[in-house]
């Protein structure tokens, strides 16, 4: 258009000089061209991205996913309104990777902006709608805003519904870390709205669910302690509970299988059956305790004794390259808690105090798994070291202390006195101690060359000495996955997983170990969508405010005063043109 309206200025300018047959002659080539050039870009239709993280590019994975969708999308976008700026960058931002989604998605797709205020001065009673908004998993967040008025709350929601073939499915857009700055979280929400839009999509077009399975038999977590992450694993995937004979009866039928937290030693019939679903593709989660401590001793204000656990699981993780220690690490960066500061006899008085046995983990921001997850609560927690050098496995740490940790061996006392007696500083001189670690590739069989008749298993059954390539993670801390479980009304309630009650923070335990399952079951490079990152260009606010009065000249004066020196080198060029011209005649 900026063309057209350039040659019809030409045309009305030169009219005279120029015949107006050849400028219409122009005129009809150019629109012509365009033309042809818009029908061209119509059918085979392609963007160049300039930007250095290429943040309009839309990934394989997910033009891939877009392909599957097989009926008309409504996206709505309840993040509306007065907004502060923060929420109106993350508001653009999302609807224009929803209109990239539009762009290359075969099926209609409608995008719309909804006021949940609007819909409220409508008539609908606000307690109730908000309720509703609630139970469909919508989180609203309570902001403080400076107005002219002076300081007002408002609840937004930083969500979107899809809506496709009568399902729906909402989508938290804000990704808040306690720890970091709100400009920090904004980039972090921006750079997963790829991934999170790609993952609702799969879910509502999701053709086929997975089981997966929580092994029991050996005094693990109970149904109750893991209730949070199976509400919200049951979003993707069938959840089950079966012992290893289900799983040497039915290998096939899980994707993936979680240890959580046993408490027995497992016979080596049980071993050979997590070997052989191992051998054969399956996908496995390990949370293991090495060190027992007794929660009941020290809640009591006693001392209690660390001793090793007996799992009798050594041998064959050392055999997949992990060795698991029995030691407990103590970290600076831990949960603080609750202590009784007053004398004996006297009003109780609480302060907080740091409790070493439990380190805030943090989880490796250069892998998806842990990409822009929240630090990961846990308690008595051990180091894992990496064994062998086999040339089929890759192992990745993705999870690991801070860098001032120090571990103790076990056995060991601990009790709630050495609050007031910490070890010195200069002895929390460990940087970053692996407690977590994901271990891709072909895996060899323990039971290789073993007779497995004497322990149980039928003669003439086929032992798999090498597996497929698959994927195993162990985590040296088996309550990370436990949620806490309050009593109230007669009966257990089960709180958030990664909720501190004391701290009134929830961590990312259960984000780490959702994206965890998520990335062992995921063949199709979903989860690499996390591992996109946006380059923070933040100002640097000690700089403005010490170097406020210089910016501010930079960019109100100095472009009036280039503005100036070029008009008067203009009229001196002019001057000296015309005073020459004038001598010369």
């Amino acid at each position: 258009m900026a063309g057209f309206f350039i040659l019809l200025t030409r045309i009305v300018l030169e009219w005279k000089r120029r015949p107006l047959r050849r400028s219409g002659n122009h005129l009809l080539i150019y629109v012509a061209l365009v033309l042809i050039v818009a029908f061209i870009s119509e059918s085979n239709f392609f963007r160049i991205d300039f930007t250095t993280e290429k943040r309009f590019t839309l990934s394989s994975q997910i033009r891939q996913l877009l392909k599957k969708v097989n009926a008309p999308v409504e996206a709505e976008i309840l993040l509306a309104g007065d907004l502060p700026p923060g929420f109106m960058k993350l508001q653009a931002a999302a609807i224009e990777k929803l209109r990239d989604l539009k762009i290359y998605c075969d099926q209609p797709f409608n995008i719309h902006v909804t006021d949940p205020y609007d819909v409220m001065q409508q008539g609908t009673v606000k307690n109730k709608f908000i309720e509703s908004l609630i139970d469909k998993g919508i989180s609203p967040v309570n902001l403080r805003i400076n107005t002219e008025q002076g300081v007002t709350n408002k609840m937004v929601f930083p969500t979107i519904i899809f809506r496709a073939d009568g399902n729906e499915l909402a989508i938290n857009l804000l990704k808040n870390d306690p720890f970091l700055r709100d400009e920090e979280n904004l980039i972090r929400s921006v750079e997963l709205l790829e991934y999170e839009f790609a993952r609702g999509l799969k879910l509502l077009f999701q053709e086929k669910r997975e089981n997966i399975a929580f092994l029991t038999g050996h005094d693990e977590l109970a149904e109750v302690q893991t209730h949070d992450i199976d509400v919200t694993l049951s979003e993707s995937f069938n959840i089950h509970w079966i012992t290893s004979a289900d799983l040497l009866a039915v290998p096939d039928s899980f994707k993936a299988v979680i240890v959580a937290n046993p408490l027995k030693p497992f016979p080596e019939k049980d071993k050979f059956a997590i070997d052989q679903y191992l051998m054969k593709g399956g996908r496995i989660m390990w949370l293991i305790d090495p060190v027992s401590v007794s929660l009941d001793s020290l809640s009591n204000g006693m001392s209690t004794l660390a001793l090793p656990r007996e799992l009798n699981l050594n041998d064959q993780l050392f055999h997949y390259g992990i060795r698991i220690n029995s030691d407990l690490i103590q970290d600076v960066e831990c949960q603080k808690i609750k202590v009784n500061t007053a004398l004996a006899g006297q009003q109780p008085k609480y302060a907080m105090a740091p409790w070493y046995f439990s380190p805030l983990l943090s989880p490796s921001q250069n892998h998806p798994i842990g990409k822009n997850v929240n630090r990961v609560l846990s308690e008595f927690v051990s180091s894992i070291e990496l064994v062998g050098e086999d040339g089929l496995l890759k192992s990745t740490v993705i999870l690991t202390s801070s860098p001032y940790a120090r571990s103790n061996q076990s056995p060991m006392i601990v009790n709630l006195a050495m609050i007031d007696a910490p070890p010195a500083r200069n002895l929390f001189s460990k940087q970053f101690i692996p407690t977590g670690v994901l271990t891709e590739g072909k895996f060899t069989s323990i039971f290789k060359n073993r007779i497995v008749t004497e322990f149980g298993i039928q003669e003439g059954t086929p032992v798999i000495s090498e597996s497929k390539a698959t994927k195993m993670i162990f985590i040296s801390d088996g309550g990370l996955i436990a949620n806490k479980v309050s009593y109230a009304g007669g009966k257990y309630v089960p709180l958030p997983l990664g909720y501190d009650k004391v701290s009134n923070i929830t961590f990312g335990n259960k984000e780490f170990l959702v994206n965890a399952i998520h990335y062992l079951c995921d063949d199709s490079g979903l989860m690499e969508l996390r591992s996109r990152t946006m380059q923070m260009r933040l100002l640097d606010k000690v700089k403005l405010h010490e170097q406020r009065l210089f910016w501010q000249l930079i960019n109100v004066v100095l472009p009036v005063f280039l503005i100036l020196c070029g008009g008067l080198i203009f009229w001196l060029l002019r001057h000296r043109h015309y005073a020459r011209q004038q001598l010369e005649n």
